[in-house]
């Protein structure tokens, strides 16, 4: 059975040329993109640890990783799947914190719109 696998993959790496297959690849990639929101992703910190301060210029933020310190400007939708994070948002319209135990802090003249189904998540306003 190992034999075949490989085989499998030779027969069709001859039969696609690879400018098809990546075309072919990047289309599939960019579907699963535009389901997931990701096109309109400027800032995606999937690392653990980080710290920075960055700018969305009005694209989306998400933070996947865990114990990062980021200040965030000026993103439409702040998405936090982490854990553990303290973050600043700064004139953000919508605040997601899927994650637990997050501390976000929010400035700007209008409070975000919040949606916490987390657990143990502070949002104050900075």
């Amino acid at each position: 059975m190992r034999l075949v696998v490989p085989a499998l993959a030779i027969i069709a790496a001859t039969l696609i040329p690879p400018a098809v297959a990546a075309q072919s690849l990047g289309g599939a990639l960019d579907q699963l993109k535009a389901l997931d929101g990701a096109k309109n992703v400027a800032v995606d910190v999937v690392e653990n640890g980080r710290v920075g301060t960055y700018n969305c210029s009005g694209r989306n933020a998400r933070i996947g990783g865990n114990h990062n310190h980021v200040t965030l400007a000026d993103c439409a939708v702040i998405t936090i799947s982490g854990n553990d994070n303290g973050i600043v948002a700064r004139n953000s319209n919508t605040l997601r914190l899927l994650g637990n135990h997050n501390d976000v802090k929010w400035a700007g003249a209008r409070r975000p719109t919040v949606d916490n189904p987390g657990t143990a998540n502070a949002i104050s306003r900075r």
